[in-house]
């Protein structure tokens, strides 16, 4: 919380909080958030990346490559682990929001939950598992979830994912604009 005293007639001092926004959904087209650039995370670092040195706890790992979305994706974390991406809408309307994620053996969507603004949503189905092909291995294979079809107002709201069970891979969220 920040305070400042302001010498306007009638004010004697205001209080605002400054949060740290990790990207903004435009109005028209698709605006992708990258998972890397997160700063709000409660992240339960798995055991095997400490173990190894990649990692102390809760941290995740940045992967580079090149078939994620902004060439980089996150891994190396666990279940309890949780995602917050603060987004900014600069202008009231409805978007498409999707996950996009990954990993080398069958994982349902079901082993997250997904809220927006602190409302679950419900009725997400889907599998991340990849397909290992071309020299790329199955855990870079990116599927893409279509999370909800909502209307969101002007201004900040954010989207949390928490692992529930299992330690998948990360790329990227995307807001697609719905043209009417």
């Amino acid at each position: 919380t920040l305070q400042a005293k302001l010498s306007f007639a009638n004010v004697d001092n205001f209080t605002f909080e400054v949060t740290e926004i990790d990207g903004t959904v435009a109005e028209t087209g698709t605006s992708v958030i990258e998972m890397e650039n997160l700063t709000d995370t409660e992240v339960v670092t798995r055991e095997d990346f400490i173990n190894a040195g990649k990692l102390t706890a809760g941290e995740f790992f940045t992967d580079s490559t090149s078939t994620a979305s902004g060439g980089k994706a996150i891994s190396g974390f666990t279940s309890g682990s949780v995602f917050n991406i603060n987004f900014l809408v600069t202008k009231e309307g409805s978007y498409t929001i999707s996950f996009v994620g990954a990993n080398n053996n069958s994982y349902d969507v079901s082993n997250l939950q997904f809220t927006l603004d602190g409302v679950v949503l419900t009725g997400i189905t889907g599998n991340l598992q990849g397909t290992a092909k071309d020299g790329v291995p199955a855990y870079f294979d990116w599927q893409t979830i279509t999370l909800t079809t909502t209307a969101l107002t002007q201004g900040k709201h954010t989207l949390s994912i928490k692992v529930v069970n299992g330690q998948p891979n990360f790329d990227c969220v995307k807001f697609e604009a719905v043209t009417e």
